[in-house]
């Protein structure tokens, strides 16, 4: 009779024993869950701060920058036109501006609300003192209008040494890219 309740002992001890260790993988399976469940949690807090920042941020450039896309839109909105009377209206001592040509480029397109922004190459001419063209390319480049230089040729013809003749004016040639928002003439 020992001997049976001995193995029957041994049986109880042995089921006690795979219990506690069934139990104990099923505590280390729980924890191990909450510990991804809590780094799941940390990293969606985080994305979600981080989209926060963002938004945050985005709204305080397009408050701080409201006036100067205000800005920004009267200039491109200037037609052609307008745009080349301007430029015309540079003078700076006897040297005067004139367009010479105009040529239109590739037009970029239309991003969401903002309208297309159509690109023009305007040619320039100029004579006068060296002095005055220069004058008169630091006034082109001022112009408040949307427009950048893509070239500038300085000239002078040969001078002729004898006393009768004029001082030799010097000529400038310019090239600009002007980008406007209003519609080109067809």
């Amino acid at each position: 009779m020992k001997k049976g309740s001995f193995i029957i002992g041994s049986w109880l001890a042995l089921a006690a024993a795979l219990l506690t260790w069934v139990g104990v993988v099923f505590f280390a399976l729980q924890i191990i869950e909450m510990q991804n469940e809590r780094a799941a949690y940390v990293s969606l807090m985080t994305e979600a701060n981080l989209q926060e920042g963002q938004a945050a941020q985005l709204h305080a450039l397009a408050r701080e920058t409201a006036d100067d896309r205000q800005a920004l839109t009267r200039i491109s909105s200037v037609n052609v036109l307008a745009a080349v009377n301007l430029i015309e209206s540079v003078r700076s001592g006897s040297a005067k501006v004139s367009v010479t040509g105009a040529q239109p480029e590739k037009s970029i397109p239309a991003r969401g609300d903002a309208p297309p922004i159509n690109v023009i190459s305007l040619f320039l001419h100029t004579e006068g003192s060296f002095s005055d063209t220069m004058r008169i390319l630091q006034l082109i480049e001022s112009l408040p209008l949307a427009t950048t230089v893509q070239s500038v040729n300085i000239a002078r013809p040969a001078v002729d040494t004898s006393p009768t003749s004029a001082a030799a004016k010097w000529s400038l040639d310019a090239r600009l890219r002007f980008f406007t928002t209003s519609q080109l003439p067809s």
